[in-house]
């Protein structure tokens, strides 16, 4: 009798899903948040790939992301266009090269802005648990770990954005992918690449300059 319970036991075991028992959304979130929270610089290559409804082809954006806690966040890219952008506190500076200038601006007088810089960094440095009260977070896929982010109505982003999905490394200390699906059906999907993980950032990086 006890082989006959133990073969049922393991059978149930195959049998039942095995996100049934996998952790809860919110215990993944609060995982998640010390893995990547407890970094202190990231850098990565991106190649972000923009599919429009008006183009027949997508645009293929290249470039390279840098983020150093506590306040320091740069996004450059190479291909098709040569600009940079970087947040250093509550100052953001930036070049590209069409404009051929920098211009610099404070977070606190373009609150819109801010709002913007502030949902887009936070992809990037982990703060999903507080990401919460504007998405409803929903599993996908264990291996890999995806997870979709629905903007809620109350959401800034109710509007425009349909869902997010966010795409994690295996040891999920940062994120190797991010597909942003659009209402009015535009897509953009973000790759990474080459990502280091608490390397030493070259401070020229941290510049805002005529090149990239």
């Amino acid at each position: 009798m006890k082989y006959i319970i133990k073969f049922i036991l393991i059978a149930v075991m195959i049998l039942i899903p095995g996100r049934l028992f996998a952790k809860t959304v919110p215990e993944i979130l609060v995982d998640l948040q010390n893995n990547m929270q407890g970094l202190n610089s990231v850098q990565a290559d991106f190649l972000q790939t923009k599919h429009l409804q008006i183009f027949s082809k997508p645009l293929v954006i290249k470039g390279t992301l840098y983020l150093q806690k506590p306040d320091k966040f740069s996004w450059r890219t190479r291909q098709p266009m040569r600009y940079n952008m970087t947040l250093a506190g509550e100052t953001i500076r930036q070049w590209d090269s069409e404009a051929r200038q920098v211009q610099e601006f404070s977070l606190n007088k373009n609150p819109a802005f801010q709002a913007a810089l502030a949902q887009m960094k936070g992809w990037f440095d982990g703060n999903y648990a507080a990401m919460a009260k504007d998405y409803d977070i929903a599993f996908k896929s264990d291996v890999p770990l995806i997870l979709i982010f629905t903007p809620k109505n109350s959401s800034m982003t109710a509007g425009l954005i349909a869902r997010i999905e966010v795409i994690f490394r295996q040891d999920r200390r940062y994120i190797t992918g991010i597909k942003i699906e659009e209402k009015n059906g535009d897509m953009t999907t973000i790759d990474f690449s080459n990502i280091k993980l608490d390397s030493p950032i070259n401070s020229l990086v941290w510049e805002v300059k005529s090149r990239v």
